[in-house]
Parts: C-alpha cells; structure tokens; sequence
C-alpha cells in the first residue's frame, strides 16, 4: 500500500529537530511518591539475584558469542540485576564506596520514580532534568528531599543540546539515566555533553530500553504478542491504524512517556545494541559493565513467525541479536584525559521505512 499523505507516527530521526519546551504540567494523575528504602531482606535478595544472574549469563553467553565479541560481559533473558544490586556491585565501587556529600544527576528524571531510588545512597544534592515538565511531581519531590536532608533540584531542559549550562562542569560524581538513552536522537552529543558534566573519573549509569529493534521498540505495546514487530512490519497508513487501534486498547493518560509522544517528536535513538557501545567508546567512556538482556516474546515471535523474522532481518540488515535484545544496563567512566570538546557528532540513523 502507497501512503501518499505524512504518517502521523513517524519512524525515522528528523533530520534537524529543536526541541520546544511545553510548559504543560504532565504529572499523572494520583501520583504516589515514596522514597526507596533498602532493607537486610532487599539485600539478601540482591546477592541471590546477583548469583542468578551470573548463572544465566554464563548460558547467555554460549548462547550468543556475538555479543560478546560487541563488547557485553553479561547475557541473560527477561531479567536483569536490581538497581540496588547494580549500584552495589557495580556503581559505588568507583566512587569510594558511598555518595554521602555528593551530587548525583538524575537524567530524563521524568516524574521522578528513578530519582526516589537514589535516596538510600544520601547524596548531599539530586539534580534531575527532563525534558518534559512534570512541575507538581517536582515540588513534591523537593519537599521530600528537605525531609531527608537532600538537596533536590528539578529543571526542565533539552539533554540533546551539545553544552549543558544548569550545572558546573565536572560538579557532578555519578550521572544515571534510566530508560533514557533510547529517546537520544544524537547519542554522541548527548555522551559529550554527559561526559563534560562529570569530569574525569566521573561515573555514568545507563538502563535503556525497549531498543528500537527489540519487541515493543516503539513503546506501543499491544495485546498480542504476534504484534510486538509491527513497528518493523508495516508500511506507513498500516502503522497509523494500529497504533491508534492499540491506544484504544488502553487506558491512556498524556504523561509523556508513551509511544505516540515519542514517535511524533522524533525521540528515539534507532541504534542496535553494539552502536550504543560504539558510541561509548568513541566518546572516551570505560565501560566496566555491559549487560544485555534478551526478550523471551521475541524468541517465541521468531519460532511463530520465521517468514516475518527473515523479512525484518534482510529488510534492515539486522543480526538475529538485534531484534532479540530488549534491553541494556550499561556502567562506565569518563576516560583519565578526555578532552571536553571531543565529540565526534554523529547523527543517528534513520529507520528505513516499511
């Protein structure tokens, strides 16, 4: 079917993009805010997580050699580690073991769930950005940070611009971004830019996901498992009709966070998992710790749908790893010596069309 007229959900990066910042106030209704708290049990669960993990990706590494040769030491499906067990094992030992009297930058906060995680750690100050507002959670959140002797500061902000100007360079000790990296239209900039903020030795924490190749890529999530792809599947005026008769299937609320928003703003990344890495590396990060986690729905598409998978797979010139991986948790370090002006601007690519 030829489309004649512009989809109204777009799957491709816009090649020049500025980002206008909304001032509406997108806080989900009834919102619960409620600061993390880490107990002996959640500890104890961590370290049977940990051994599980390690287990399963001792399998997913055999399993999968290629991801290995991208650069990823963990392989597992469905599950990855808890944020506190990342952070434990993975995080505080490269900044002395404690963040008591540090800043620590909360990236894409959003309304503010994943900054709430960081409240164990007892930073002296959170300073968290995103590019939507979400101003009644980010009161809230201040007020919350008083009652625990932490300094909160939330600011609404474009991350894609190439120098970020709300905080001092090399101020801030650790840097997070969860479910953040694949809204990243110019990764590169972005790495740049996150890299100034920390300084050398700085620590970053990435969780990203869904990936753009992975099942549900489009943050459109349907009912049926046989419709995961369709964001690689259909032309344009198909997609337009599904994505529409999804939302239908949902109670939906305009948060800013869900796939429509996203794919009408030009906010994915459209990389594969070892571009991410690629990127790291050639903005002088140290990645210490790079976990890919695959998605079991995608092993069972591909078994249901061998025709559909070959199809994905020669139309984009995809490894079976790309459309298995879901997604990734990465931990790295700003390089001793970087420069900060190196950048190596790289667009992301476009997605070819359906």
């Amino acid at each position: 079917m030829i489309c004649t007229t512009s989809p109204k959900y777009p799957r491709a990066a816009f090649a020049e993009r500025r980002i206008e910042l909304d001032p509406t106030d997108r806080t989900p209704p009834d919102l619960a805010l409620t600061p993390t708290r880490i107990r002996a049990a959640d500890i104890a669960a961590d370290a049977l997580r940990m051994v599980r993990t390690r287990i399963q990706s001792w399998i997913g590494r055999a399993s999968y050699p290629e991801l290995i040769s991208d650069g990823f030491s963990a392989v597992t499906v469905d599950k990855g580690l808890t944020l506190s067990a990342l952070r434990r094992a993975h995080c505080l030992p490269y900044v002395g073991g404690s963040l008591e009297g540090e800043t620590v930058a909360v990236l894409g906060c959003g309304y503010g769930l994943d900054l709430l995680t960081w409240f164990p750690y007892r930073p002296a100050r959170i300073l968290a950005v995103d590019v939507v507002n979400y101003a009644d959670a980010w009161r809230r959140l201040e007020q919350l940070g008083r009652e625990h002797g932490i300094e909160i500061e939330c600011i609404q902000y474009d991350l894609t611009q190439p120098h970020w100007d709300f905080a001092q360079p090399g101020s801030v000790r650790l840097s997070s971004a969860f479910q953040v990296l694949e809204h990243i239209s110019d990764l590169p900039t972005f790495l740049a830019a996150n890299r100034e903020l920390l300084g050398a030795g700085g620590v970053f924490e990435a969780v990203y996901g869904p990936l753009w190749y992975g099942p549900h890529g489009d943050h459109v999530y349907p009912r049926s498992e046989d419709r995961i792809f369709n964001h690689l599947l259909l032309d344009d005026h198909e997609y337009d009709q599904y994505v529409e008769d999804t939302l239908s299937e949902w109670e939906h609320h305009d948060t800013g966070m869900e796939g429509p928003f996203l794919l009408q703003r030009g906010l994915f990344s459209f990389l594969r998992p070892r571009e991410y890495l690629d990127a790291f590396r050639e903005a002088s990060y140290d990645v210490a710790f790079a976990h890919a986690v695959l998605s079991s729905d995608a092993q069972r598409f591909r078994r249901r749908n061998p025709n559909a998978w070959a199809e994905m797979k020669r139309r984009r010139q995809l490894r079976d790893v790309d459309l298995l991986v879901k997604s990734t948790t990465l931990v790295s370090r700003v390089c001793q010596g970087a420069s900060p002006s190196r950048s190596r601007r790289r667009r992301s690519p476009s997605h070819p069309q359906a």
